[in-house]
């Protein structure tokens, strides 16, 4: 095993025990960013931040998103499973996020969902997602998407511009008292919001984009 996964795989197993305080883990995983992401070290190194200056979570640095459309941002040497893109709207160069692992992807999603707001099983899911379907490797499409398979609710769905069937399902949900999240971008939802204003104590809208 390279030094490099096994560092990984060290940092994973902490991020699996709930004793670890958050700040040592952040601090040992920029530790671990800096020693084997050259173009991050590059940046870290150009600030004077390294793992012997910075004691802090708040002086970690970040990257910049214009160096995610300029350089491929990788941690050490793999294939990716797949490459998200940003939207890349106004015509604009999408970044790209290089995903080394989907599985841990999508469980780290659902977990941090279901930490925050309950059990994904007891949700219908509606997505209101037209620009970041059209351009298809969504990372948010993905998340989606697990979020819709862990809920298994017949009810889930993507509408991309279709807003009737989308008003026609809120309605169907509301009137069986079904707890109902639906998730879109912000144009596409102040658009609904023109044809439709239910009282829907159940339904939690999560704005994105």
């Amino acid at each position: 095993m390279s030094l490099e996964n096994k560092r990984r795989t060290e940092i994973i197993n902490k991020l699996k025990d709930s004793t670890t305080p958050f700040q040592d883990l952040a601090l040992e995983i920029f530790e671990y960013q800096f020693a084997f992401n050259p173009i991050y070290q590059r940046y870290c190194l150009f600030l004077e931040k390294t793992p012997d200056s910075v004691g802090q979570m708040p002086e970690i640095p970040f990257l910049p998103i214009s160096f995610f459309k300029e350089f491929k941002i990788q941690t050490g040497s793999w294939e990716p499973q797949v490459i998200f893109q940003s939207s890349g709207t106004s015509g604009m160069t999408p970044s790209e996020h290089l995903l080394r692992d989907k599985r841990w992807y999508s469980d780290s999603s659902v977990r941090t969902f279901e930490t925050m707001f309950g059990l994904l099983d007891e949700f219908a899911i509606l997505a209101l997602l037209p620009s970041y379907l059209e351009k298809g490797n969504s990372s948010l499409v993905f998340m989606v998407e697990q979020f819709m398979k862990r809920s298994a609710n017949p009810e889930n769905g993507f509408f991309l511009h279709d807003t009737d069937a989308l008003i026609s399902s809120l309605k169907d949900l509301k009137d069986k008292g079904q707890k109902t999240l639906l998730i879109g971008v912000s144009y596409a939802l102040l658009d609904l919001k023109e044809k439709i204003a239910p009282e829907f104590d159940q339904l939690m809208v999560v704005e994105t984009g």
